[in-house]
């Protein structure tokens, strides 16, 4: 579907990039990083200490060097990803610290809650790439954590892998993949994963993200550039200058990106939203969190980029109707904006503090009816029906009809979502969404099928954490 809801009009759309120029050239970004700012440096960007200063023409320059598309590779060619301008590529919670589920409540997350994450990943049908964070192991050693966060990840999942936190983890990751996949060279011409890159809010990028930025972009490994502010806090209370403020540390980021290595990949990001006044916490299910991420995805159409916003995000503390109507509004939002990567698509709590196993398969469900509603209503001879509609007649039936029987299997299907009857509900048990989600999760989990990995490869990948030392990464 090439058709979005926007909430800018076009003219909006060059004063916020007008208005990010001018914060770059006249307020500057500061990279808390000599090698970034040596680089910076020599392609005559102006320095006070850490603050740069870019140019027009360079921004200019550089913003048009990376693909509007590229690919992620997964071991089949079956779970390859592609970024486009029009893609709509789903990903999982990434990063929440805390688990929730109806049989244990709120904890810190354990290694057995990653997993469930990551087999619940592999078997759907509507999640495109793996988190290899869904949630914290607590119960993991901290020195073999990172490492076994990506062990986990490529061993019982196919798909893609969304990979972040610092340098250490990245070459983590890297190293990992080339014992499945081969050389430097063969994961630069295959990327087999993007990275995530933060800016600091306001109008800054610490060292460790730097590094992360430099190594991913020697590297080839695509990445998603942007941040998180808090209107009111991090970035000006009106969503007019706060997507000014972040369109403007991202476009910082992909200039240093394409110095080192113009046209590497890169997917423009902004997850910002509003801080709650009364308790100056975030607010990821705020309507602004939605508005500006239809204003995201437009900027990112105005620079021929892949555009990171959105997901099925929350502030609700358990799986509730505050859950069920903030995750959709935000998903749908997402969808129907043109955004291209919907990261915490699903699963996602306490806005990004839990993860959740019921919220999980919830948004799942919910990511089903997205990509259903985005695929739009085919027009053409044979769906206008005008012979079907003749031959019924007024006051005919449908249902026996030969156009029914070849089109039914076109209306989405839910899994999860209750369309019977109140007797059919009543009679089996009467289960609100969060228990029929809990036994879901369950029953895939006991369902879920392993990728195949041959046995020396996993035993590699077994030695590789068994021998790791982030003191040597």
């Amino acid at each position: 579907m090439n058709r979005y809801v926007e909430i800018l009009a076009p003219h909006d759309i060059e004063a916020v990039h007008d208005n990010a120029l001018r914060i770059l050239n006249q307020v500057g970004v500061i990279f808390g990083h000599d090698p970034a700012l040596k680089i910076l440096k020599q392609a005559g960007c102006r320095c006070d200490g850490q603050k740069v200063f870019f140019e027009k023409d360079l921004v200019e320059e550089m913003r048009r060097l990376p693909p509007s598309q590229f690919t992620l590779y997964g071991r089949e060619s079956a779970h390859d990803v592609v970024f486009s301008p029009d893609a709509l590529v789903m990903i999982p919670c990434y990063g929440a610290p805390f688990v929730h589920d109806l049989d244990g409540g709120r904890r810190e997350g354990r290694r057995e809650d990653f997993i469930r994450f990551t087999q619940l990943t592999q078997e759907s049908p509507h999640i495109d790439m793996a988190s290899t964070v869904p949630c914290e192991m607590s119960d993991v050693p901290r020195e073999k954590r990172t490492a076994e966060y990506i062990r986990t990840t490529l061993s019982l999942c196919a798909k893609p892998m969304v990979v972040s936190r610092d340098v250490h983890t990245m070459r983590t990751a890297f190293e990992q993949c080339q014992i499945l996949y081969g050389t430097r060279r063969d994961l630069i011409e295959r990327p087999r994963f993007i990275s995530i890159t933060d800016s600091l809010s306001p109008l800054s990028y610490d060292s460790d993200m730097l590094q992360l930025l430099i190594y991913c972009a020697e590297n080839g490994i695509p990445q998603r550039i942007g941040g998180l502010g808090l209107a009111g806090l991090t970035t000006p209370v009106t969503l007019a200058g706060s997507l000014s403020q972040m369109t403007a540390e991202a476009l910082a980021g992909i200039v240093l990106t394409q110095l080192i290595r113009p046209g590497v990949p890169v997917v423009i990001n902004n997850s910002t939203s509003c801080a709650d006044m009364k308790s100056l916490m975030l607010s990821v299910g705020a309507p602004e969190s939605a508005m500006l991420c239809i204003a995201t995805a437009q900027m990112a159409r105005y620079y021929g980029l892949p555009c990171r916003a959105g997901g099925g995000i929350s502030d609700a503390k358990t799986v509730d109707a505050q859950a069920g109507a903030e995750g959709m509004l935000n998903l749908l939002t997402s969808a129907l904006s043109g955004t291209n990567y919907i990261l915490h698509a699903c699963g996602i709590l306490e806005a990004y503090m839990v993860s959740s196993l019921e919220k999980f398969v919830v948004d799942e469900e919910n990511c089903g009816i997205v990509k259903h509603m985005c695929r739009g209503i085919p027009v053409n001879q044979d769906t206008l029906g005008f012979e079907t509609i003749q031959q019924t007649g007024p006051q005919g039936a449908y249902l026996m009809a030969d156009h029914t029987y070849r089109h039914y299997r076109a209306f989405y299907i839910p899994r999860l979502y209750d369309r019977g009857s109140y007797l059919e509900w009543k009679q089996g048990g009467a289960l609100d969404i969060a228990t029929v989600a809990n036994q879901e999760w369950k029953r895939r989990i006991q369902s879920y099928v392993r990728p195949t990995l041959p046995p020396s490869l996993e035993a590699a990948l077994g030695r590789y954490v068994e021998n790791f030392s982030k003191d040597n990464h």
